[in-house]
């Protein structure tokens, strides 16, 4: 999973704040015992997809009061648009009511993520800043899907 994560990363995000930065995002994410990339509290759900025995992407679910907080979803880049984001999005979703509030949060520099999410039902609700890991802070999208839009 760490490959496919350090791979993704750079593959998304090199050109917009460079491999350094990068580096040292997954390398603050990979800090801690667990470490914060792979950590999965209560309640929390994880899965990964597989083709042919190679991992392919994975997805995190936090639940929350407010609904369903996605991070953590990837799918590598010679796998996407073959619905295995799809697939993982549907699978994790399946574990929580269907009237579920769900979140999620794009950079505005990922046209491929936000057209992913808008095929799914979200719509902006507002922007931010977040801090990815090792104190990097970015611009995000923030988006919703379900009963409380608005």
């Amino acid at each position: 999973m760490t490959a496919l994560y350090r791979r993704a990363w750079h593959d998304t995000y090199d050109a917009v704040d460079g491999a350094a930065a990068i580096d040292r995002v997954i390398v603050a994410l990979l800090e801690g015992e667990p470490p914060e990339m792979f950590s999965l509290p209560p309640g929390d759900v994880a899965l990964v997809t597989e083709f042919g025995r190679r991992l392919i992407g994975g997805i995190r679910g936090h639940p929350r009061p407010s609904g369903v907080h996605l991070s953590g979803m990837y799918v590598a880049p010679d796998a996407q648009r073959c619905s295995a984001g799809s697939a993982m999005l549907a699978t994790l979703l399946e574990r929580f009511p269907p009237d579920t509030v769900v979140r999620a949060d794009v950079r505005p520099t990922s046209l491929a993520a936000r057209q992913f999410y808008a095929r799914h039902g979200f719509v902006e609700i507002g922007r931010s800043r977040a801090d990815v890991g090792g104190n990097h802070w970015v611009d995000v999208i923030e988006l919703r899907r379900g009963a409380a839009q608005a």
